[in-house]
């Protein structure tokens, strides 16, 4: 994992855990947005952000401004590019007003937008290319949910692990099959969400992008709580038992700077657990 940071909002910031590249910009109450560079995938948009851009498939965790108020803008921008019909994906509740809202800047723009919503709610998967994406349930101040992103993958049926080479190319000239087809969970990303979708997350992940907005005692977990945020003291206990290779730490609140936060990881995790967590790259 090699994290690269790149120089503005505009062009977002990068992080990349083995083949697998994201950019995003996410501040609590600010903006928040990450993109999977390898299937052109964008987890919520914030206020519409110009790496957004020249995506297709657009998943939004709930419709707070922050993670969603840019649908319009960057609707618009890609009829401008003459981009293809974007794709949004967005829990069923959302839909109506969602369209209304993007209805009435086509009023004001005098422009039609290219696109396409889609209702998907919990548990409800799509399939785009190779990659498979599938809704999980959270729990915010409204109505939310977070995504992941799963890919099959053709491995060794188990009957077949330790056999030499010639023994696996005997059985298959014979005419069987030696391989199955996996599916294998990327990453996922869980937008705003108190701590409780833990308790029904659904499968081990390689990385999740987990909110966790406060870190320190200056704002309590009750506080936390109240805005239906994460709190660090909430999951320290239980973080090696987190079904994720790599937690990746979004959502920060910006009263925090990326020195005070590793300071801040540095004395709460040791060892191979310090190794597990990190921060989403800041500007700050």
């Amino acid at each position: 994992m090699t994290p690269e940071l790149a120089p503005s909002l505009s062009a977002g910031l990068r992080w990349s855990y083995h083949d697998h590249h994201f950019i995003g910009y996410t501040i609590a109450g600010v903006t928040t947005s990450i993109v999977y560079e390898n299937a052109g995938f964008v987890f919520d948009v914030g206020q519409g952000l110009p790496f957004n851009i020249p995506r297709n498939h657009y998943f939004l965790s709930h419709c707070h401004s922050d993670h969603a108020g840019g649908i319009p803008y960057i609707l618009s921008q890609r009829g401008l590019w003459t981009l293809p019909p974007a794709h949004v994906y967005m829990l069923p509740e959302y839909c109506a007003p969602m369209k209304t809202i993007i209805d009435t800047w086509q009023t004001i723009e005098d422009f039609s937008y290219p696109y396409h919503l889609h209702a998907i709610r919990p548990t409800e998967s799509v399939t785009i290319d190779k990659y498979t994406v599938t809704a999980f349930a959270t729990k915010h101040r409204v109505n939310s949910q977070g995504y992941i992103v799963s890919q099959k993958k053709k491995r060794l049926m188990d009957k077949y692990q330790g056999l030499s080479r010639d023994e696996l190319l005997a059985i298959k000239n014979k005419g069987e099959e030696i391989n199955e087809e996996k599916s294998h969970a990327l990453f996922a990303f869980t937008g705003d969400t108190q701590i409780e979708f833990l308790d029904t997350f659904p499968q081990p992940v390689d990385v999740l992008f987990m909110e966790t907005t406060f870190i320190d005692d200056v704002r309590s977990v009750e506080a936390a709580r109240a805005w239906g945020h994460i709190h660090l003291d909430e999951w320290k206990e239980r973080a090696l038992h987190i079904p994720a290779k790599k937690i990746v730490l979004i959502h920060l609140s910006s009263r925090y700077s990326t020195k005070y936060c590793q300071n801040i990881l540095d004395k709460t995790f040791t060892g191979p657990l310090r190794e597990k967590i990190e921060l989403f790259p800041r500007a700050f």
